[in-house]
């Protein structure tokens, strides 16, 4: 999985510390805010931008191990149902036809 960026997507980093709407150009690793839409929210500084990406980059860290994890969860999940239907008994074409879940083949 692919962890995104925050210091690539400033527009994502500003939406979420002010609750604001930009658009930012970007060049050779670098960024511009050239419109700013939220007449009522003063536009913060670059200083303070830039320092709000570290913050950001956790949100986004954690937003990706959760994923991550709930994703390994509901495959351990359908292996385990899987599994518990074969105990009872039934064929892996069986338990295929009822749970459309295909073990990961053995090589």
């Amino acid at each position: 999985m692919k962890i995104i960026q925050a210091s690539e997507n400033i527009e994502q980093v500003v939406k979420w510390k002010w609750n604001a709407v930009c658009y930012c150009k970007y060049k050779n690793g670098s960024w511009e805010i050239f419109q700013w839409d939220n007449p009522e929210i003063p536009q913060p500084s670059r200083a303070e931008i830039e320092s709000a990406i570290p913050e950001y980059q956790v949100v986004l860290n954690a937003k990706a191990e959760e994923e991550e994890q709930a994703k390994a969860q509901k495959e351990a999940d359908a292996l385990a149902g899987n599994n518990k239907l074969l105990e009872l008994g039934l064929t892996q074409a069986q338990v295929t036809a009822m749970t459309g879940y295909t073990p990961p083949s053995e090589e």
